[in-house]
């Protein structure tokens, strides 16, 4: 008997030393609004890229359609506008098989037909200048690049 008071002593002991529990302060998010929450996201970041796509790109796309048929490999990438007080620029870019020297006959050769594809293909009067990037990546070696410019006006 004197075991069991002991016992019992040393259990009421214990939990009048341990504090009880008590719930957190914190607030918990549920699984279901985490997982809403991402499929929102999800759907907010697809529309976006979407409309930047629509808005923003999708009128260059026939050129870009275009130099990819004309230059294989050459990953186009066209884009058009201007920062402040600079003037409208049609701005294309372009890989190229081979390494570009300014005034070479192969980039006067394909400078001259960017910009044939680029009056059939786009409406360059509201641009005043046509920049094209011909591109050679080296690899283990920094890409050559040469710079065309055309003013439209010239054209």
């Amino acid at each position: 008997m004197a075991d069991d008071h002991a016992a019992s002593s040393l259990s009421n002991s214990s939990s009048a030393t341990v504090p009880e529990a008590t719930p957190s302060a914190t607030r918990s998010v549920s699984g279901r609004s985490v997982v809403l929450g991402m499929f929102a996201f999800g759907i907010l970041a697809t529309s976006g890229m979407w409309l930047y796509w629509h808005l923003y790109l999708k009128p260059f796309y026939p050129l870009q359609q275009a130099l990819a048929d004309e230059f294989a490999k050459s990953y186009p990438r066209v884009e058009g506008g201007h920062h402040r007080r600079s003037p409208w620029t049609l701005r294309i870019v372009l890989q190229v098989p081979f390494k570009p020297i300014e005034g070479d006959a192969q980039v006067t050769k394909a400078a001259n037909r960017v910009i044939e594809l680029a009056r059939a293909h786009h409406d360059l009067s509201r641009y005043e200048i046509v920049e094209l990037y011909l591109l050679h990546p080296d690899p283990e070696h920094a890409a050559t690049r040469v710079k065309v410019e055309f003013r439209v006006a010239d054209l």
